[in-house]
């Protein structure tokens, strides 16, 4: 989160963290790379703290943030997560992504057989829901 002052705080999904109360390893890794982050005062930039050592781990060497959401235009050094689908938003669309996730793997991390779920954003409302495989 961008306060309106510009400084970055690290959260998690119930909590803000800190370098002595961190998760895996974000907070330390946004406070050491923070300077080269595009400046988006009073913004939530909500996203995917994955890889090496968190969770799934998803085999893989490094940690990476992939943002599920970018302002349009911005550039950036994070690997966003992928778009799988545009279009109208329908069981039956849903259904059919999660269905080639299930097939073929990630396509975030290829050739992990395993992923996570998928992330439904909504344009007009500006809503995301995550919606993991395994509930």
């Amino acid at each position: 989160y961008w306060d309106i002052s510009g400084d970055i705080h690290a959260g998690s999904r119930s909590r803000w963290l800190t370098e002595d109360n961190d998760n895996y390893g974000f907070c330390k890794w946004v406070n050491a790379n923070k300077k080269d982050w595009p400046d988006f005062r009073d913004f939530r930039l909500y996203g995917e703290w994955w890889g090496q050592g968190i969770q799934r781990g998803y085999s893989r060497q490094a940690k990476y943030f992939s943002p599920f959401y970018l302002p349009k235009g911005t550039e950036t050094f994070f690997q966003e997560v992928p778009i799988l689908y545009e279009g109208s938003f329908d069981a039956e669309s849903i259904d059919e992504q999660i269905t080639k996730l299930k097939v073929y793997g990630s396509v975030a991390a290829p050739g992990f057989m395993q992923p996570e779920g998928i992330v439904i954003y909504a344009e007009q409302s500006k809503a995301h829901w995550k919606i993991p495989f395994d509930k």
